[in-house]
């Protein structure tokens, strides 16, 4: 399952980068967790500045978590039999 993390203006979130909760507290990005979908929102793992790594609801951050869905074969353009997954 691969997971994309973005702010609320549709730009990508990093691990590494700076992340700013509702109370204006930062810390630093380190993983999603899990994908918003089924009624639930999605979960995203930061480090503050003392090291403690705390997993949060990413609209604590403005942030949203999706799945995003890999097409047949990717990441080679073909299935492991040699066909292109496209018949």
């Amino acid at each position: 399952m691969a997971l994309t993390t973005t702010d609320q203006a549709g730009h990508l979130v990093k691990p590494g980068d700076t992340v700013t909760d509702f109370r204006g507290d930062t810390a630093t990005f380190v993983r999603a967790t899990r994908p918003q979908g089924g009624g639930k929102t999605g979960k995203v793992l930061t480090r503050d500045a003392s090291g403690h790594e705390r997993e949060l609801y990413d609209r604590v951050y403005n942030l949203t978590v999706t799945e995003q869905v890999q097409p047949r074969g990717w990441p080679f353009g073909s299935n492991r039999d040699g066909t292109d997954g496209n018949g």
